[in-house]
């Protein structure tokens, strides 16, 4: 049996613009870098098309689907960054930046101080995700689903399993801010898509194999 649209709407619905005073912590953090400013824009934007596509849909009922990814890594990664971050410098012997500033991370319940985890997708799964999302059709219409690995872990957590698959050591640099991952949101929750979608994320160990090989 199909779940309900009201089923639906309750599980994870999330990432709605957040309090101004959290923005504003957010924002003075990203923009100490190009970078981080750049993807305070780029994420910004986003989420507005987010809003007009919802927006459209329920004043015209427009169809669309929304899929939300946190950073995506994987075989003909065309930028890099999980590389850079994790695998060269694991493979080099060289030191991996695990630093997250608190301000860049929505605390969604984790505990105080704690190193925050993170979501993160392995490209085929998006793939499979918007094939899934396709074949669902009208059912899929005016809905948001995170698509990202079930298991969420800090990088401290990564740069231990990107080790453990090249039968190398992780060396931590614990005061060096990482450069990934680049969402600032935090953790998702995929339960959403595992309700609706016929769709199933990749275990993370066996992604990270797969690109580490």
């Amino acid at each position: 049996m199909a779940p309900s649209r009201t089923l639906l709407r309750v599980v994870a619905r999330c990432c709605a613009r957040p309090p101004p005073d959290e923005a504003e912590a957010h924002a003075a953090v990203a923009s100490r870098t190009p970078e981080g400013a750049y993807q305070l824009r780029y994420g910004g934007a986003k989420l507005s098309c987010d809003e007009a596509l919802a927006e459209a849909w329920e004043s015209e009922r427009f169809p669309y689907t929304s899929l939300r990814l946190p950073d995506v890594y994987g075989v003909y990664d065309n930028l890099g960054g999980f590389f850079e971050s994790f695998v060269d410098p694991i493979l080099a012997g060289r030191p991996v930046a695990t630093l997250v500033p608190p301000e860049r991370v929505r605390p969604r319940g984790q505990p105080a101080g704690a190193a925050p985890k993170m979501s993160w997708v392995y490209a085929p799964d998006v793939v499979s995700a918007v094939l899934a999302a396709h074949a669902a059709g009208a059912a899929a219409y005016g809905e948001v689903f995170h698509v990202a690995h079930v298991a969420r872990v800090t990088v401290a957590d990564m740069a231990e399993v990107v080790a453990k698959v090249a039968n190398a050591t992780a060396v931590l640099d614990e005061t060096a801010v990482a450069a990934m991952p680049q969402h600032d949101v935090g953790p998702v929750a995929v339960h959403k898509a595992l309700l609706a979608l016929d769709w199933r994320p990749t275990p993370l160990r066996d992604a990270v194999r797969a690109v580490v090989a």
